[in-house]
């Protein structure tokens, strides 16, 4: 835990510095002993927290005992676990039995919640034998701690045998990571966990074992900041500490990291090897590890330097080496990788290897080839070899194997995302038409401009793609067929044509064409109403990113009169960017129904104009986009005052009842020093208009292009100069306002 921690940096820190420091699950007092050794005493007020589950621990210090949930409170936690929100108990409830396992759950949450997930579906007479179970009266030491564990080890030992397995796997990952979701699931595929039936592909079946462990609450799962929904998940402690326990009297899982160094492994045979955060060398396991029944090796954070592939290794199924640093000029760790004939994944996601060997044609069983944020540039011809290879992820800088060819023989793929503008004319239209043969490709990602006819191959390709759930073209620089012609997208989820500049919306774009759209980002330079409609109708819609450039028009688009509750107008979007765009919603007159707009930022127009008399003020807002919780939209201040009747201050986003973040740019392009900072203050006098009191962030574009101020213009503000500043300092902190400065002509999407 403690290797590679500064004490001499943090003793001079502590020192001379105030602090505050928090250390989560502090487990031993020799550990909290080496901790408190660096944290200086001293005068300034520092403070320091710790959280453990041992009390010899808690006891050295002051404690703060967290309270457990009251009766009421672990009986509601539990009936919402089984029921769903204000669920209550079936007639025949087993009141008793019932009593008496939210006794033993002792008001701790994640007791409660694992219990209630063991419990969902099960028959009355199966709540008794939990109670009859041995064990369910024991308790010493740490009652809680140990009447949790019992909930924890009676959960697994319900699971179905596959899930047991696919659980314990995870033992191979640090504490506190959050573990990437597909690259879970391949591994599983690659260990052979998880068995094929008809009808599905490995990767489905992948998924549902997935989900029945987030919904049994052995796994917690983690949301995609944007989009796809839960793309990842985490392990709690308690849970790792148990499944770890397990792997090790199993000899499931072997861990080699700095907290075991010196020590030997428990088993001499080790089935799978898990390498955290050490220096990886050729002999280092050699001397007391028998390697030839090696089924896994997985490497987070290892310095990999002098690392060479183990000779021995005949039966590994799964390589990954996950953020591993070191030389790589002229390293030759994977010279030996031609001899791993069962390997069926290779994972080499942020390293900085530059180039896979020749002798990866020689895996004949690989299914999986990982090179997600590498530094491979084009891949070996070789890979045309590898016809069982279901998944090839990678980054915008790999490219296809030059002649073309790779498709044609390698047809077993769901997952590609791969780079093509390295390819004649004529080998790009042989990629795209085998491309069409993928008939199991549900993810497809390419990168590249795309010349000559390659476009409409490319559009009749997709006609094909029956299962296609996720589309995304990055530097097409095509035009916009592929996005307008009609092909099939009833399955599409996420979609991504960005770099096709569309003057307007497709028709396609709409709720009976794509029903379960997620998520959809397009570069679109005119609306009008029918089509923000048909943006608004799509039912399932989480993510839009809707960018324009500087067009040569202006565009305003109304969607008039929105009841949300008749028409569900973006009834689930959670992340609105609207790239070039401004948004107003006006309440209508007789506060039936909210008008939304949009304007391009192209001459001037009346936002606001509809609600600036104090009645409409009065009138409680129609909620509108009720999930949404981040928005990010554009101010061209100069556009907006042109006229004289712009207020940024009647934006009504008080509308937003989720609301939590506004990220606004303003466009500071030939607009008066003035006028901007009417629009920031109007902007930061908004905020005290919503209810939730969201985070508003002013971002200023072009500022080197903003008009000078004139002269007496400063002879006549210079007066107020104190009581100016003295303003926006509190409209900063009393509003939550943060206001940050760019002069740059293209910012980069604010990260959310």
């Amino acid at each position: 835990m403690l290797n590679g921690l500064s004490t001499l940096g943090i003793d001079l820190y502590c020192h001379v510095a105030r602090y505050f420091i928090v250390i989560d699950d502090v487990w031993d007092i020799t550990t909290w002993n080496i901790i408190k050794s660096v944290l200086v005493e001293n005068d300034t007020r520092s403070r320091v927290i710790t959280t453990t589950r041992n009390r010899d621990v808690a006891s050295m210090e002051e404690v703060y005992k967290l309270r457990t949930l009251s009766p009421d409170h672990s009986e509601k936690l539990f009936k919402t676990r089984l029921f769903g929100v204000n669920g209550e108990y079936p007639a025949n409830h087993p009141a008793e039995a019932c009593e008496k396992i939210l006794k033993k759950c002792g008001g701790v949450p994640l007791a409660i919640i694992t219990m209630a997930s063991l419990l969902v579906g099960k028959l009355r007479e199966d709540w008794f034998a939990v109670c009859n179970s041995p064990g369910f009266y024991r308790g010493q030491g740490n009652q809680q701690v140990d009447d949790t564990e019992w909930i924890l080890s009676l959960s697994y030992y319900d699971l179905p045998s596959y899930l047991r397995t696919c659980l314990l796997y995870l033992s191979v990952y640090p504490e506190d990571i959050v573990i990437e979701k597909n690259s879970l699931i391949w591994k599983w595929i690659a260990e052979g966990f998880v068995e094929k039936k008809r009808g599905t592909s490995l990767l489905q079946q992948g998924e549902e074992y997935y989900n029945q462990l987030v919904n049994r609450s052995m796994i917690q799962a983690v949301e995609s900041l944007h989009s796809m929904g839960i793309n990842g998940c985490r392990v709690h402690d308690m849970v790792l500490d148990l499944i770890r326990d397990l792997s090790n009297k199993e000899n499931f899982v072997t861990i080699s990291s700095n907290d075991d160094e010196g020590k030997s492994p428990h088993q001499s045979r080790v089935r799978r090897l898990a390498h955290q955060n050490i220096i990886m060398k050729q002999t280092q396991q050699d001397d007391h590890m028998d390697m030839a029944q090696v089924r896994s090796l997985v490497a987070f954070r290892c310095d990999i330097d002098s690392w060479v592939l183990h000779p021995s290794f005949k039966l590994l199924r799964v390589l990954a080496l996950l953020g591993c640093g070191g030389h790589w000029e002229g390293w030759q760790g994977l010279k030996h990788i031609g001899n791993l004939l069962h390997l069926r994944y290779l994972g080499l996601r942020r390293t900085n290897i530059r180039e896979l060997p020749e002798e990866i044609g020689k895996l004949k069983f690989l299914q999986i080839l990982d090179l997600e944020g590498s530094k491979v540039g084009q891949l070996p011809s070789s890979v045309c070899q590898l016809t069982q290879l279901v998944c090839l992820c990678g980054h915008s800088r790999y490219t296809c194997p030059p002649d073309g060819l790779f498709l044609r023989k390698v047809t077993s793929l769901e997952y590609l995302r791969i780079r093509i503008d390295n390819l004649d004319e004529e080998s790009q239209r042989q990629f795209m038409k085998d491309l069409g043969n993928l008939r199991e490709v549900r993810v497809l990602h390419i990168i590249g401009s795309l010349k000559g006819m390659v476009q409409s191959d490319l559009v009749h390709s997709l006609g094909n793609l029956h299962k296609l759930q996720h589309l995304e073209l990055t530097k097409y620089n095509g035009n916009s067929e592929a996005a307008t012609r009609e092909w099939d997208r009833v399955h599409l989820r996420y979609l991504d044509l960005d770099s096709i500049p569309l003057r307007q919306l497709p028709s396609c774009i709409n709720p009976v064409h794509l029903p379960v759209l997620h998520y959809l980002r397009l570069h679109v330079d005119h609306m009008d109403e029918s089509s923000l409609r048909n943006l608004g109708g799509l039912t399932e819609l989480r993510d839009l990113n809707l960018l324009t450039a500087r067009p040569s028009m202006a565009c305003a688009a109304t969607a008039a009169n929105i009841n949300t509750a008749v028409d569900g107008f973006f009834k689930k979007l959670r992340y609105c960017l609207l790239h070039g765009w401004m948004v107003q919603l006006v309440l209508n007159e007789d506060s039936t129904g909210v008008s939304v707009s949009i304007w391009n930022g192209m001459g001037a127009i009346a936002f606001g104009s509809k609600t600036k008399d104090e009645y409409s003020r009065s009138i409680a807002p129609q909620p509108v986009m009720p999930n949404l919780q981040e928005l990010l939209l554009y101010v061209p201040v100069r556009d907006f005052y042109k006229d004289g009747n712009g207020s940024c201050g009647d934006l009504r986003l008080e509308c937003l009842p989720s609301l939590c973040s506004v990220i606004i740019f303003v466009d500071c392009m030939d607009a008066s020093t003035n006028d901007v900072e009417k629009a920031e203050a109007e902007l930061r006098n908004a905020a005290k208009l919503y209810p939730n009191g969201p985070i508003i962030r002013l971002q200023r574009l072009l500022e080197h292009r903003m008009m000078a101020r004139s002269t007496d213009q400063d002879d006549k503000e210079s007066v107020d100069v104190s009581a100016k500043e003295e303003e926006r300092g509190a409209s900063a902190t009393g509003d939550e306002v943060a206001v940050t400065e760019s002069g740059g002509d293209n910012p980069a999407t604010p990260s959310c």
